[in-house]
């Protein structure tokens, strides 16, 4: 029987919500976000703000099928053009940042379909250029970094419903390879199944992680399966219950595991976070529209969360495995979190004005203290 840990869900037909029993912070809030560096943009539902890197802050704006791609840096105050893109037509969440570069992945129009293309912006050189592209059916493609290589989940999908899913490793050298799992790892602790397939897949820097699905007669199995980075299998996690229980969907916009913990969330909104040993699982948090904030520096042993629509944001130690709130409503409910961003102990938190008055959106660069 699952442990609930921290709070209680109750599962609703729209997802879960939550009764928080949880440790508050008593530090203050809003001094410290009073305190931090801001600026201001006028308010735009088409600009995505991407990452962070030390102080510069990177970010998309949309006309049309064109985007364009800024840095402002906070350090100095200046914005940057970096690039434009035109034929733009998706952009997926994931990202990951090796040394002074980011790679994301950006789907773009391309005769009757569309082709992706790997981008890598440089922030030592402020330069954003294209290193791979491919014409495969996966789109909003998963991409993750191992040991200096970048891996991405690709995959085709034919006519007759059948599909090749395979990881594809960019190598330091600029060499592609294409490697198939053999993720028979969770049919060895079941029945033989008619379909697989890989979801998705992140890494800790000490293991590549995948979430995957086996589909029987009659139902559907969910693990999460862990490998080296040799790519041999070490254990597969059978969270199938979490699905059911929790009412999430195969339907994944992202997922994220590291050490004993992984938090997933779906296309309908629901997200839950879970930590797992020999014991079981136990459901940490369990929320609608919670975001899970990646942060490509290792020099913090904090993983942030936040809700979007709130001002709250959640830390979770991972060393000593406790979890608190802190809010940031620094002008009396007026005001909530669009997005946050990290790196290393510093935040980029962007907030919206609910005052129809207010053409703004607050960005705030703070240190996010003890």
């Amino acid at each position: 029987m699952k442990k609930i840990l921290l709070w209680i869900c109750i599962i609703l037909f729209t997802g879960c919500s939550s009764e928080p029993i949880i440790s508050s912070s008593t530090d203050n809030q809003a001094n410290s976000i009073t305190q931090a560096q801001t600026v201001s943009f006028e308010k735009s539902g088409l600009r995505t703000y991407i990452d962070i890197f030390e102080s510069k802050l990177f970010y998309m704006e949309m006309e049309n099928t064109n985007a364009d791609f800024y840095v402002y840096d906070f350090q100095t105050g200046f914005k940057h053009k970096i690039a434009s893109i035109s034929d733009f037509a998706l952009k997926g969440r994931s990202k990951i940042i090796v040394d002074d570069t980011l790679y994301f992945y950006i789907s773009t129009y391309y005769g009757d379909g569309m082709k992706n293309v790997l981008y890598a912006m440089d922030f030592s050189k402020m330069k954003m250029e294209p290193i791979s592209e491919n014409k495969y059916s996966q789109k909003l493609i998963p991409v993750i970094e191992m040991n200096k290589q970048i891996v991405a989940l690709q995959g085709d999908f034919f006519p007759d419903g059948s599909r090749n899913i395979f990881l594809e490793v960019i190598k330091e050298s600029g060499q592609i390879e294409q490697v198939t799992l053999n993720s028979n790892a969770a049919s060895s602790f079941t029945d033989v199944y008619t379909e697989h397939n890989i979801i998705y897949i992140d890494s800790d820097n000490e293991y590549l992680y995948t979430l995957e699905k086996n589909v029987h007669a009659s139902s559907a199995e969910y693990y999460i399966v862990k490998y080296t980075f040799n790519f041999s299998t070490v254990e597969a996690i059978d969270i199938s219950s979490i699905f059911i229980d929790y009412a999430i969907t195969d339907n994944i916009g992202v997922f994220y595991a590291f050490d004993n913990y992984f938090c997933i969330t779906d296309y309908s909104g629901n997200s839950i976070l879970c930590e797992y040993s020999v014991d079981g699982i136990d459901v940490l948090l369990c929320e609608n529209d919670l975001e899970y904030v990646p942060n490509s520096s290792n020099n913090t042993k904090y993983e942030i969360f936040y809700v979007r629509n709130t001002n709250n944001i959640y830390r979770l130690d991972t060393q000593k495995g406790t979890l608190d709130i802190r809010n940031y409503d620094t002008e009396n409910g007026q005001s909530v979190i669009r997005c946050v961003l990290a790196y290393g102990n510093m935040l980029i938190i962007v907030k919206n004005s609910l005052l129809e008055t207010d053409l703004d959106e607050k960005i705030y660069f703070l240190s996010y203290e003890e």
